[in-house]
Formats: C-alpha cells, structure tokens, sequence
C-alpha cells in the first residue's frame, strides 16, 4: 500500500521510491528589492544634492558676477595699446575714464493722484471743488478711465505738505512723480 502511494510522488520527485527531497526556496524577491533600493536611494540622495550644490554655485556667481561689473565700472578702465610714431618713440595712450551714474534724488516735478474717474464729467466737478478751495487741479485720461491730480510740486516735501491736506476728503490719495 505505500508502493502505491509512492506512485504518485514519483511524478513530481524524480527519483522512484525516495521521498521527496526539500527543495531550496529561491532567493526571496522581497530580500532582493531591498538590497538594490538601499543603493537606488544613496544614488538619488547624491543627485539632490549635486543639484542642490549647483544651484546654490549659480546664484553665487550671478553675485559675485554682478560685483565685478560694478567695480569695473568704478575703476579706471584698462590701458589703450601703446603705439610708436614714426622716430620710435611712445605715444601716451588716451585713457577713457568712466563716469559714474548719476544717484536718482528726489528732483523733479510732482504731483498729487486725488482719484480716479470712468466719466470725465465727475472728474470735472471735483476739480471745480478743489479749485474753490485753492488747489491746481489736473485733469489726465488714463485708458478708461480719468485721472484728477493737484499741483505740480519742486520737491516731496512740498508735496507731502499739501497730501495731508488732501488725505481727510481723499484717503487714497498718493505723491507720483510727472
């Protein structure tokens, strides 16, 4: 009775009469995933932060870029080629020097920006209010819409003398240049 149970273990074991032998389990594809994500996540560990290395290289050298092109502007400017006349002596290079820019002060024309209007008609009767009441009121189209500013100051001190002024009936109301 074991012969014939035998039988039908020989198919699957190969060898006839022995039972069956243990088979050695393949090497689990779970184990093998994580021995390769370990090294996955080192090689993209060092990516990002090659990036992140270059990224942080590129902004420091548009500074220091930047610097540069203002001190050359600042300093005298390279020596012209010497060149010789006709008996072999030096002629005296012609240096071209650099002007520096002129600093943005607060020069200029000024004017008030009391409000904005879509007709022109009530834009008209809050400049006849502010004329009643001593202002020079100006009256500019602006795309779609009016502009009503007052005065035209020399300075923002000026300006900032007749805002406060404004402010209590126009709360909006702002210093632009012309």
């Amino acid at each position: 009775m074991e012969r014939e149970n035998l039988g039908q273990i020989e198919l699957f074991s190969g060898a006839s009469g022995q039972t069956p032998a243990k088979r050695r389990a393949p090497v689990d594809f779970l184990s093998f995933i994580f021995g390769y994500e370990k090294v996955i996540l080192i090689i993209i560990g060092f990516m990002i932060t090659g990036i992140i290395c270059f990224s942080l290289g590129i902004e420091r050298g548009k500074r220091i870029t930047s610097a540069d092109r203002q001190n050359v502007l600042l300093e005298s400017p390279l020596p012209a080629a010497q060149e010789t006349t006709s008996q072999g002596q030096i002629k005296p290079a012609v240096q071209i020097q650099a002007t520096p820019k002129p600093k943005k002060k607060d020069a200029g024309n000024f004017i008030i920006q009391v409000a904005s209007y879509q007709s022109n008609a009530s834009a008209e009767k809050e400049a006849e209010l502010l004329k009643q009441k001593g202002f020079s009121p100006q009256i500019k189209p602006s795309g779609k819409y009016t502009v009503l500013c007052v005065g035209s100051f020399s300075s923002k001190e000026t300006a900032k003398s007749a805002l406060s002024q404004l402010k209590s009936r126009y709360r909006d109301c702002f210093i632009r240049r012309l």
